[in-house]
């Protein structure tokens, strides 16, 4: 099952493109086109990443009623398959249509997770769910504090696992909340747009106005940036809570733009800038349209995922049309955000408002793991009892391997390697430490490693800096004696010249005496 989520995302994602493709060859703008007014045979893949659009709440009890209705009345089920997918009237008979009405495994409810969030990891993993129907609604009361039932809530969610290096753990002591509007606390929004000259003059407004029709729903308290880019990013609104401002975006639109080329890292570093304005208590969300391929940016993926690190920004991707989806979708990934891929424009802005929505009401689910310092599969099981479907089960993934693939090149690991006094042999205590690094380096064979050796300010700073050379250089040797290459291993002596903080006492010249593991390639 390791990597089945994000497996299952890029085949879905590939094959509705090539088997689009396939059927009509044409240019972008017209592949583009003709999907919005055509009905593929390839619905059925195109479907399963549609975005799950969502504007109110259902209980329970209408829940059931409505699956039900979904269940046995035809017309119903038909028109609201035709609203959910866009198909148009005269594909009702279509033999691809045929066989969705037939597909008895659609539910009228869904699930979908977030990428799981380990940083609290080995105290705490954290997965934020969406639940909704086909009706574009949110499914409310299925969890603490919102939860009315008399019974355990977990008659809903009966299953969450993690499983590593083969084995499966059963959670047992997991907890779900629900998360409402008034619980979700301040937000910083930086809207980040592609009005590149692949999207056309037409479709540009279009974006223009689905960002307008968002914007008066923002709650007080949150903060908006407008970013619209091509081959260079433009800030049209500065980070602002002004609904005064907000309604200048409504008023004016967005100004023209050059039409050469597409940035897409380049916008995302201008929106890292508007984001890390705001203020450390509101949560950091980009929101990245694109429909092109990023052709002029000189940043790659890792160094947007640190920074993106650093500033505890999460950003959700849209791509649209047949632009470069892969990027998109690893932006998000690494980033703990969500995916989203539009065939037409009209779903502008619902995907706006799904966004926002999910992002002020979810089910935020928390638990405990097993300790493994490995790849990890999650999954959680969902099911609403009466409904007439069966349960729903969808998954996740995080890696706790010391060092890995996932991480990005400059990733710093900083393990507490200890060494005899005075002296570069390690202690027999820090060898469990460096098997893992070892470990980890035999499984990722492409991961290259700064050892960095540092000291306390005990003794002179040319011995300090010999001493902390010569500890690195031990890491280095341990490590090939293990079967790492020694190609792959650089070392460097920093001596006391960086110190984690002050060397006042004994407590913090122990801070001070550490060994950094550095990614440098993979």
């Amino acid at each position: 099952m390791e990597g089945w989520n994000k497996t299952y995302n890029r085949i879905i994602l590939t094959a509705s493109v090539i088997t689009a493709a396939l059927i009509l060859s044409a240019c972008p703008h017209q592949f583009v086109s003709q999907l919005e007014i055509m009905f593929p045979d390839s619905l059925n893949n195109i479907r399963q990443h549609r975005p799950v659009f969502i504007n109110s709440q259902v209980s329970e009890t209408n829940i059931q009623k409505m699956t039900a209705k979904f269940k046995n009345d035809s017309s119903y089920r038909s028109k609201i398959l035709m609203k959910r997918y866009n198909i148009p009237a005269d594909s009702l008979n279509s033999v691809s249509f045929q066989k969705i009405l037939s597909d008895s495994s659609i539910s009228f409810y869904n699930l979908n997770l977030l990428p799981v969030n380990s940083s609290k990891y080995p105290h705490k993993i954290s997965i934020i769910a969406h639940v909704g129907d086909l009706e574009d609604n949110v499914i409310r009361d299925l969890a603490p504090p919102y939860y009315k039932g008399t019974d355990s809530y977990k008659k809903y969610w009966f299953s969450v696992t993690d499983s590593c290096n083969g084995r499966i753990h059963d959670i047992s002591d997991y907890e779900v909340k629900e998360i409402r509007s008034v619980d979700a606390g301040p937000q910083a929004l930086a809207f980040v747009l592609d009005h590149s000259g692949s999207m056309g003059d037409i479709k540009a407004i279009k974006l223009q106005q689905a960002l307008n029709k968002i914007l008066p729903a923002i709650k007080p308290g949150d903060m908006v940036s407008v970013i619209k880019f091509a081959s260079q990013s433009q800030v049209e609104i500065p980070l602002t809570d002004s609904k005064n401002d907000f309604k200048r975006i409504r008023e004016d639109g967005l100004r023209g733009m050059e039409t050469a080329g597409t940035n897409i890292f380049g916008a995302v570093k201008t929106g890292i800038t508007e984001l890390a304005k705001a203020d450390s208590n509101k949560k950091r969300i980009m929101i990245l349209f694109s429909d092109g391929f990023d052709e002029a940016s000189k940043d790659k993926l890792d160094s947007i995922q640190l920074m993106c690190r650093e500033k505890n920004i999460t950003i959700y991707t849209i791509a649209y049309g047949f632009g470069d989806s892969e990027i998109l979708l690893d932006i998000a990934e690494t980033t703990g955000g969500n995916f989203y891929y539009l065939i037409s424009s009209k779903e502008f802005a619902y995907v706006f408002a799904s966004i926002y929505i999910s992002l002020n009401n979810h089910y935020l689910i928390t638990y405990t793991p097993p300790d493994c310092a490995d790849y990890h599969d999650v999954s959680v099981g969902l099911n609403i009892p009466g409904s007439g479907f069966e349960s729903l089960r969808k998954w996740g993934w995080y890696d706790e391997t010391l060092i890995s693939t996932h991480d990005p090149v400059g990733t710093m690991k900083m393990l507490n390697i200890q060494f005899e006094y005075n002296s570069d042999k390690i202690n027999k205590e820090s060898i469990p430490l460096l098997e893992e690094v070892a470990s980890s380096m035999k499984k990722y064979q492409g991961i290259e490693i700064l050892v960095r050796g540092h000291t306390d300010d005990i003794g002179s700073e040319d011995y300090n800096m010999e001493l902390s050379e010569r500890r690195a250089f031990s890491v280095k040797k341990y490590l090939v004696q293990s079967g790492i290459d020694k190609g792959r291993i650089e070392i460097e002596g920093l001596g006391e010249n960086s110190p984690l903080v002050p060397n006042t006492n004994e407590e913090n010249r122990k801070l001070n005496r550490r060994t950094e593991f550095v990614i440098i390639k993979k």
